[in-house]
């Protein structure tokens, strides 16, 4: 999984994955997955530390990610991805980006290991500024990454008909790509109305914060929490309190605290993910009516503003209406979401598409190497190959993945997805019970332990 780290400290540049909303969607979608498939996960981080209590089926492995947003999408270092990834240890199935830019070079990855890779990429960050240096190279490469993948997950409807403006002249093919909006933790617990206003985005030009607050400055009646001011200059007010949580389960009891949400993201917005909490917690939101913001709320929804008035008009009335208005909103909100965006339907649409890509094709060679697995009950890949046991040999021609999978479907091979190397094995309670067993006196001899029949 190649990642797209944006949000960064603008005084010490360091990344800020724990508030990333994009390795929020890989950590939260991996959590899901692991409940309905066995998959090991490589995922390439800034930081080692970034997923202390990271399940284990995943691998954190450090890379040299730009801590620039726009510049990342130029930058691509293969030399460490060709000094972590041996094709000799580890098997890949699939490449998961989440920036088209470098699914190219992911590709050439590929290539080099001499395999042909399904990739799919998820857009979760399509910038609409026509800044000059930026375009057009910027959307040719986009348009690249979305040609070369397989599969195109994008966050809305709305960002569909963005991109088709961004990429105007050219043919995009819409068979590949699926909306696949952010999801959140889905919530069931019946929403309390505080005394907080929230406003959980980053201060920025995006979020149109400074517009918003000049408006309720003087209508301001309760306390208004910024969740990550982001090293920007907030007026001195003392209804204004900007408090960030890193911890994600601190981060929603303030969401369970607010009285409603607001989000201001007038210039840009192809989904909110933390618009998307604050409804799983029963919130009603006052949000534009533009965007993707109508794809994200209930029919009939209150609290979609068209216009400064309406804004100001429907702030006034959230913070003075009967609680028992935004009780009966925030309810409506909280099963929307529910039934719509949780993570538990991230898994199992990805599941679904990775799962159509990989298609269990009848080869030669998968019978023969299963029974050579057998024998030994568990191996690495590494023995396998490098010890001339198979008809690959260390070339590993491309086939050596249909083959992978043929053998692991049909003849009851199973791959350990809590190593970082590929370990075949067979017996499932006798690998746990004694792991890869002892072979021969030699340490560099492979000598079969205990023959299974064959027939068994």
């Amino acid at each position: 999984i190649y990642l797209n780290p944006s949000n960064i400290d603008k005084v010490t540049h360091e990344f800020k994955l724990e508030a990333d909303s994009g390795f929020v969607i890989i950590k939260n979608s991996i959590l899901a997955l692991n409940k309905y498939v066995d998959w090991h996960f490589y995922i390439l981080v800034p930081d080692l530390n970034c997923w202390r209590d990271r399940p284990n089926n995943v691998t954190l492995i450090e890379y040299p990610y730009i801590n620039d947003a726009l510049n990342s999408r130029f930058h691509f270092n293969s030399v460490v991805l060709n000094d972590v990834f041996s094709n000799y240890r580890q098997d890949i199935d699939f490449i998961w980006s989440m920036l088209p830019e470098v699914v190219a070079n992911l590709k050439a990855f590929a290539i080099k290991r001499r395999e042909e890779l399904p990739i799919f990429t998820f857009i979760n960050w399509m910038d609409y500024k026509k800044t000059k240096g930026y375009e057009p190279s910027y959307k040719l490469r986009m348009l690249e990454g979305i040609l070369e993948a397989d599969i195109v997950g994008i966050q809305s409807h709305h960002m569909l008909n963005t991109m088709k403006e961004i990429l105007s002249g050219h043919e995009i093919p819409e068979d590949k790509i699926h909306i696949m909006p952010p999801k959140t933790i889905s919530n069931n617990t019946l929403p309390e109305i505080g005394n907080i206003i929230g406003f959980p985005h980053r201060v920025s030009t995006e979020s149109g914060f400074y517009e918003m607050y000049n408006l309720i400055k003087d209508h301001l009646n309760m306390e208004l929490w910024i969740s990550n001011i982001n090293n920007a200059q907030v007026e001195d007010d003392p209804n204004v309190v900007n408090e960030y949580f890193a911890d994600r389960e601190l981060y929603y009891q303030q969401i369970s605290n607010l009285r409603f949400g607001i989000s201001y993201h007038i210039n840009y917005s192809m989904w909110s993910m933390s618009v998307l909490d604050m409804l799983a917690h029963g919130k009603c939101v006052l949000a534009p009516n533009k965007n993707a913001f109508p794809e994200m709320f209930p029919d009939n929804y209150p609290y979609l503003f068209n216009d400064n008035k309406e804004f100001l008009s429907m702030f006034k009335h959230l913070q003075s209406c009967n609680k028992k208005e935004l009780l009966k909103w925030g309810q409506k909100c909280m099963d929307y979401v529910n039934n719509r965006f949780t993570w538990d339907i991230q898994a199992k649409t990805i599941k679904r598409l990775f799962m159509d890509q990989l298609h269990a094709k009848k080869t030669n060679r998968a019978k023969d190497i299963s029974s050579i697995i057998r024998k030994y009950n568990a191996i690495t890949k590494s023995d396998l190959i490098n010890k001339n046991m198979t008809e690959f040999h260390r070339r590993i021609s491309r086939s050596w993945n249909k083959t992978r999978i043929d053998m692991m479907r049909n003849y009851g091979i199973k791959d350990d997805i809590t190593s970082s190397e590929t370990i075949f094995y067979y017996d499932c309670e006798r690998y746990t019970r004694n792991r890869i067993e002892k072979r021969g006196t030699m340490l560099d001899q492979l000598t079969i332990y205990d023959i299974i029949d064959d027939k068994a």
